[in-house]
């Protein structure tokens, strides 16, 4: 769900930004006011694959942006060439390193989801070797093992957001809290009445034509 992606993303951009840091030590005085932003880039990282989940324009869910190396590798380049040549960008570097970061995070956890659309062998689409990857199904979407898995990282984003200092002179706690106030609707309002359903009935439909029953039941006839 967007809001599970979104809560990866804060916090671990978060621990990105405390090991950056130690990388770059002599930082901390000019960016450590800024740490409320850099998690809220790493929560639009979070967001930022699933934008392919709008197929009417010509996406390919979990395909088009949905880059498991491509995103931890650019971050890897960003974080060396700031070490090495370009410290006078080190607030752009730590920020865009917290948004690949959180899109890399959220590209990798797809393949622990289920498959997508009406095909079993669909996970994640690998880039480098031009081939689909094959979803664990290890947490499926919507299910309870998914909104425990949001509400532990949601502890984690209540636990450290008193620490991120302000952002145009509001605290990092209130930002915070107005955020996923916003995508806790977004998820209920959306994601619960419109995606959800649609999302079960193409699973359900997928296994039933290779004669599999569904692992994980749900309440809903297919219509």
């Amino acid at each position: 769900m967007v809001s599970t992606h979104m809560s990866y993303g804060f916090v671990f951009a978060y621990i990105l930004v405390l090991l950056l840091r130690f990388i770059f030590p002599y930082s901390s005085s000019g960016t450590s006011s800024l740490n409320v932003f850099f998690v809220l880039l790493g929560s639009a990282g979070g967001l930022f694959p699933d934008i392919d989940r709008l197929e009417q324009f010509g996406f390919s869910h979990r395909k088009t942006l949905h880059y498991i190396i491509g995103y931890v590798l650019l971050a890897i380049i960003l974080i060396v060439l700031g070490y090495s040549l370009l410290h006078n960008f080190l607030t752009w570097i730590i920020g865009l390193s917290c948004f690949f970061a959180g899109a890399w995070l959220h590209s990798l956890m797809d393949i622990f989801d289920g498959f997508w659309a009406e095909d079993i062998n669909k996970g994640v689409y690998e880039h480098l070797t031009r081939r689909w990857l094959k979803a664990l199904n290890w947490i499926p979407f919507a299910t309870l093992w998914e909104w425990s898995l949001q509400s532990f990282s949601m502890i984690f984003v209540i636990a450290i957001s008193p620490q991120l200092g302000s952002l145009f002179a509001i605290q990092g706690w209130l930002i915070a809290t107005i955020s996923y106030f916003a995508i806790w609707l977004f998820s209920t309002c959306y994601e619960f009445y419109r995606s959800v359903p649609i999302r079960w009935e193409m699973e359900e439909r997928a296994l039933l034509k290779v004669g599999l029953e569904p692992k994980y039941r749900r309440r809903m006839a297919i219509r």
